[in-house]
């Protein structure tokens, strides 16, 4: 059985952001990508983010 692991605040951690944007531009058709690199993505926001098996 494959563990989850727990992440919070991931935005300076290039592999998971991908991730989210990946799974963002599949889901929802957008990404944060462009509003990271503007500086928008700041600490008033904390994405928590659970991983099976990636890391």
């Amino acid at each position: 059985m494959t563990e989850l692991t727990f992440y919070k605040d991931y935005k300076s951690n290039e592999e998971l952001r991908k991730s989210f944007n990946e799974l963002a531009t599949l889901v929802f058709g957008l990404s944060f990508e462009d509003w990271y690199k503007k500086g928008y993505w700041n600490n008033r926001l904390s994405l928590i983010l659970m991983l099976k098996g990636l890391m």
